[in-house]
C-alpha cells in the first residue's frame, strides 16, 4: 500500500484520474482497490461512481487503457447496458467523439467485448452508433469503420426521424468523407428521404463544416445526379434553398453553373425563391450580394413571397449596413424601396426597425434618408410606424440615435399604434430598456405612465412584466403608488401582470416588491380576482423560471398554509386550477414542484378539457414558448400515471392528441417521443379515433401539413402510409370521408397537392360520404373550390373532373354545408385564458 501512497499522492482527485495512474504504474492493489469503489456490493456491475468513470474513460480519446480495463474485468454485458445522462452506451459515445488517431482501435475493442449486437442498440430517437458516428466533429474515420466492418445495412437504417447515417453525414462530414461513401454505397441512398423529407443533399446545403463552407455540396454537385437538387423537402424547399440561406457566393456560382439561374426563382417555402433566404443567410449577406452583381436583372430583389416581403425587405430585418449600401448603389431611385410595403404592409425601414442582428442597419437607413423624415412614420397595417417597432426590440443606443434623427418633439413619439399602444407602452414591454423609457416619460411627463391601451393597460402593467425592479420602482415613484392599484379591462393590476416578470435580482423582483407595498391600507389588492375569477396564485404559474417559488411564498396572502391546498382551492370561472394554467403554458418546472399533486389537482374545464388536452392546447392570451419535448413526453407519462384518463374527449368529442394546436414542427418531436416509449405509444394508439369515427389523421389534415407529420404518425399507429391516408370516417353522416375531403373542407392547399399528388385509391375527388358529399362539395360548401382547382391544376388533375363534380345549383343557392356542426377542423375546444 506505500507503493499506492506514492502512485496516488499527488495525483488529481478524480478516480478516473487515480485509476488510470495506477493502470499506468502497473500498480495491481491499487487498481483493485479503486475498481471495488466503482462497483456495486455484488461486484458485477458499476454503481453511480463507476459509471462516471466509465464514461470519462470513453470521452479521453487519447488513451484507451481505463477503457479497456473495465471491460476486461467487468465484461461486456455489463458494460454495454450503462447509459449516461443522455442515454447514450459507451458505443453512441466513443461513435460520437473519438477522434481519428485511435478511432479503429476504440471500435474493435469494443467490438470484441460487446460483439457486433452492440453497433445496432439505439438510444433515444432509435440512433444507432453509426448515427452518431456520422455527427462525429472529430472526423468521419468511425463512420466508415463501421461500414467496413458492418455492412451497408448499418448506415442505411433509419431513426425515429427518418434519417440514415448517409444523411447525418452529408450534414456533419466532409467532401472526403462523401467521397468515400459514395465509392461503398449504392447510388439510391443519395436520393432516400429523411426527415422533413430530405434528402442527403438537401443536408449538405446546411454543412459548413471543411477547409470551405460548402465543400460538401459542391462535391455532391459534381458527383450526384443534379435532379436531386431540384427535389422539395416537406417544407417545398429544394437542396438551391437551403444553400443560400446557410452557404457563401462560391456555392451559388457552382449552383448557377450547374443548375442554370432559373434554379434560384423556384418558389420554395412560402413561395419564397433562393433570393430571399439569401437574405436571411446568418453568414452575411455574400450569397445576397453575388445575386445582386451576377444575375442580370434586379427583379429577383423585387419578387414578393406569400407574405408580400421582398429580399430587401427581409435584408433589412436581417442583414447588416452594408448590405443595405449595396442595394442602394444597385436599386435604381425609381423603384422606391425604401417605401415599398410587403407583408403587414411593412416597409424595408418598419422591418429595419425590428432588426436585432445590427443596429448598425437602422443607423445607415436613418442617415440615408435623413431628408425624408416622413417615411419613419409611415404605418403599416396594424398601425405601427418604425418607432413603435423599435421601441418594442431596439437597445437605448438605438433608441437615442432614433431621437436625434426624430427629435422627441415629434409627434409620432406619442400616437398610438397598434392595439392603442404608444411608444412608451412599446419601450415598457421591451425587457432590454434601461434608460431611454425614463428619457421619453421626462419629456411627455408622468400621465404617459398612466394612459391606456385598447386593453386599458397602462405603461406601468407593461414593466411590472418585462422590467428590472430598479426601473420599475423609478417609474412608480414618477407615476405615484396608486398606480400599481390600476385595472386593466381583464381586471388585471400590475401585480397580475408581475406574476409573469422573470427577472429576479438578490432574490428581489417586481412581484414580491409590490405584494410588500400593498400590504396594510391596499392588502385587498393581494387576493383580488380578475374578471375569469383568477387570482395571482393561477398567474405564478405561468412564469417558468421563479412560479413555484411565487406560488409557495404568496400562498399565505391567500389564506393557505400548504400550497398544495392552495392548488387543489384556487378554481376559476372556467373551472381550471393553477396545475392546469401550468399544463396549458408548458411550465415543467412548476408542473414538477414538490407540492403538485396530480391525483389531488386533476381537473375538468368547464368544456371538458383534462389536464392531457391542456399539455395539447395552446393558449391565445399568453404567448407560446418553445418547450422541450422531451419534458413535454415525461409530463404526459406522469399525469396518466397520475390518473387522467387520455381517452376522455371533451365537449366537441376531441380526445388530448385532437386537440393538438402547438406547431407542427413541435408536434412532429412528440409524437416521435410517444412512439418510442412503449407505454404511451400502446395509449395513444387508443385515440386513433373519436366516438363520431374521426380519426386523427383527419383532424390534422385540416390543420397541420400531412406530408410533414405522416412518417411519425405512421409510426404512432403501426400503419404503412397507403393505410394511413385512406382512413375513412367510420360513422355518422361523415362516415366514408377521407383526409382528402377535410383538406378540401380547410382549403389546406399543401395537404391537397399532396394527397391528390399520391394518386390514392380512397383519395379520390369523387369518393362519397354516406350522404351523398364529394370532396369537391366539402370545398364548395366552405368556399375553397378555387383553392382546390389550383391545388389540383399543379398536381395535374384535368379541371373537367372537378367541375363535373360541382353540382351547380347548390353552388347557386348557397346552401348550409351539411358538415357544419360536426367538430372537424381547428374547433376552439379551450375558453378564453385571458
Amino acid at each position: 500500500m506505500a507503493e499506492l501512497r506514492l502512485v496516488l499522492e499527488y495525483c488529481p482527485v478524480s478516480d478516473y484520474e487515480r485509476l488510470k495512474r495506477a493502470i499506468e504504474s502497473s500498480v495491481q492493489a491499487g487498481q483493485e482497490e479503486i475498481l471495488r469503489a466503482l462497483v456495486s456490493n455484488d461486484g458485477r456491475n458499476l454503481n453511480d461512481f463507476g459509471v462516471d468513470v466509465l464514461f470519462e474513460a470513453v470521452e479521453d480519446i487519447s488513451d484507451l487503457s481505463v477503457l479497456k480495463f473495465l471491460l476486461r474485468r467487468l465484461g461486456g454485458e455489463a458494460i454495454g447496458q450503462v447509459r449516461n445522462e443522455l442515454n447514450l452506451n459507451v458505443v453512441h459515445l466513443a461513435a460520437l467523439i473519438q477522434d481519428r488517431e485511435l478511432a479503429a482501435e476504440t471500435m474493435q475493442t469494443l467490438r470484441n467485448a460487446l460483439g457486433d449486437g452492440c453497433f445496432s442498440v439505439v438510444s433515444g430517437l432509435n440512433s444507432t452508433a453509426a448515427h452518431f458516428a456520422a455527427k462525429n466533429s472529430n472526423g468521419h474515420e468511425v463512420l466508415i469503420w463501421i461500414l467496413d466492418n458492418l455492412g451497408q445495412q448499418a448506415l442505411t437504417v433509419k431513426d425515429s426521424l427518418g434519417d440514415t447515417a448517409v444523411h447525418l453525414a452529408a450534414e456533419f462530414q466532409t467532401d472526403e468523407c462523401m467521397r468515400l461513401l459514395k465509392a461503398k454505397l449504392p447510388q439510391r441512398v443519395w436520393q432516400a428521404r429523411g426527415a422533413l423529407r430530405r434528402t442527403p443533399v438537401h443536408r449538405a446545403a446546411l454543412n459548413c463544416t471543411g477547409e470551405q463552407s460548402g465543400d460538401t455540396l459542391k462535391w455532391m454537385l459534381e458527383n450526384l445526379e443534379l435532379e436531386v437538387f431540384k427535389k422539395p423537402d416537406a417544407e417545398n424547399n429544394t437542396a438551391v434553398h437551403l444553400a443560400a440561406r446557410h452557404q457563401g457566393f462560391e456555392c451559388m456560382q457552382m449552383l448557377q453553373d450547374r443548375l442554370g439561374a432559373s434554379c434560384f426563382l423556384t418558389p420554395g417555402y412560402q413561395l419564397q425563391t433562393a433570393v430571399h433566404m439569401a437574405a436571411r443567410n446568418e453568414n452575411g449577406y455574400a450569397a445576397l450580394e453575388w445575386f445582386v452583381t451576377n444575375i442580370g436583372s434586379i427583379d429577383h430583389l423585387l419578387i414578393k413571397d406569400a407574405n408580400g416581403d421582398t429580399a430587401v425587405h427581409v435584408a433589412a430585418e436581417y442583414q447588416d449596413d452594408e448590405c443595405m449600401q449595396l442595394f442602394s448603389t444597385r436599386l435604381p431611385p425609381e423603384h422606391n424601396v425604401w417605401q415599398m410595403e410587403g407583408g403587414l404592409k411593412r416597409t424595408p425601414v418598419h422591418r429595419a426597425a425590428l432588426n436585432e442582428k445590427s443596429v448598425l442597419t437602422l443607423h445607415w437607413i436613418l442617415d440615408y434618408l435623413a431628408k425624408r423624415p416622413a417615411i419613419f412614420q409611415l404605418r403599416d397595417a396594424q398601425g405601427d410606424t418604425a418607432i413603435h417597432l423599435a421601441a418594442q426590440v431596439q437597445s437605448d443606443e438605438c433608441m437615442e440615435l432614433l431621437s436625434q434623427h426624430l427629435t422627441l418633439e415629434n409627434p409620432v413619439w406619442n400616437t398610438a399604434g397598434a392595439k392603442g399602444r404608444k411608444p412608451v407602452h412599446c419601450l415598457a414591454a421591451n425587457a432590454i430598456q434601461r434608460e431611454f423609457l425614463k428619457v421619453l416619460v421626462d419629456k411627455l411627463g408622468s400621465s404617459a405612465l398612466t394612459e391606456v391601451d385598447e386593453e386599458l393597460l397602462t405603461a406601468i402593467h407593461l414593466a411590472a412584466s418585462y422590467q428590472s425592479l430598479a426601473l420599475f420602482q423609478s417609474l412608480v415613484s414618477c407615476a405615484g403608488k396608486d398606480s400599481i392599484t390600476l385595472r386593466d379591462k381583464h381586471g388585471w393590476t400590475p401585480l397580475f401582470m408581475a406574476t409573469g416578470n422573470e427577472r429576479h435580482e438578490k432574490d428581489e423582483s417586481v412581484f414580491f416588491w409590490m405584494m410588500n407595498q400593498l400590504k396594510g391600507s391596499q392588502e385587498q389588492e393581494l387576493a383580488s380576482k380578475d374578471s375569469d375569477g383568477r387570482t395571482c396564485l393561477h398567474l405564478c404559474a405561468r412564469n417558468r423560471a421563479f412560479g413555484a417559488q411565487m406560488f409557495v411564498q404568496s400562498a399565505p396572502q391567500h389564506q393557505f398554509d400548504d400550497p398544495s391546498d392552495a392548488v387543489a382551492a384556487s378554481v376559476d370561472k372556467n373551472d381550471r386550477n393553477p396545475l392546469f394554467l401550468a399544463c396549458l403554458l408548458k411550465n415543467f418546472n412548476f408542473f414538477k414542484a414538490e407540492f403538485i399533486d396530480v391525483k389531488r389537482h386533476m381537473c375538468i374545464d368547464s368544456v371538458g378539457n383534462t389536464l392531457l388536452h391542456a399539455l395539447f392546447l395552446t393558449s391565445e392570451s399568453f404567448p407560446n414558448r418553445d418547450f422541450d419535448a422531451d419534458e413535454f413526453v415525461s409530463a404526459v407519462k406522469k399525469l396518466i400515471d397520475g390518473g387522467v384518463d387520455p381517452k376522455v374527449e371533451n365537449n366537441v368529442k376531441k380526445n388530448c392528441l385532437m386537440s393538438a394546436e402547438f406547431s407542427q414542427r413541435t408536434l412532429y418531436d412528440v409524437l416521435v417521443r410517444l412512439s418510442h416509449l412503449p407505454e404511451l405509444k400502446e395509449a395513444f394508439s387508443r385515440l386513433q379515433r373519436n366516438s363520431d369515427g374521426l380519426h386523427v389523421v383527419h383532424v390534422f389534415s385540416g390543420r397541420y401539413d400531412i406530408r410533414f407529420l405522416e412518417a411519425p404518425l405512421k409510426q404512432l399507429f403501426t400503419l404503412s402510409s397507403d393505410k394511413l391516408l385512406n382512413i375513412r370516417v367510420s360513422s355518422g353522416s361523415l362516415s366514408g370521408a377521407t383526409c382528402l375531403h377535410f383538406a378540401c373542407e380547410a382549403g389546406h392547399e399543401e395537404n391537397l397537392r399532396f394527397l391528390i399528388g399520391k394518386g390514392l385509391c380512397d383519395a379520390r375527388l369523387g369518393c362519397e360520404t354516406a350522404s351523398g358529399q364529394t370532396c369537391v362539395d366539402f370545398a364548395c360548401n366552405k368556399g375553397k373550390l378555387d383553392v382546390l382547382r389550383s391545388a389540383a391544376a399543379d398536381a395535374g388533375v384535368d379541371l373537367r373532373e372537378i367541375l363535373l363534380l360541382v353540382d351547380p345549383v347548390k353552388k347557386a343557392l348557397q346552401l348550409p354545408d351539411k358538415t357544419s356542426q360536426e367538430p372537424v377542423k381547428n374547433q376552439e375546444s379551450a375558453v378564453p385564458i385571458h
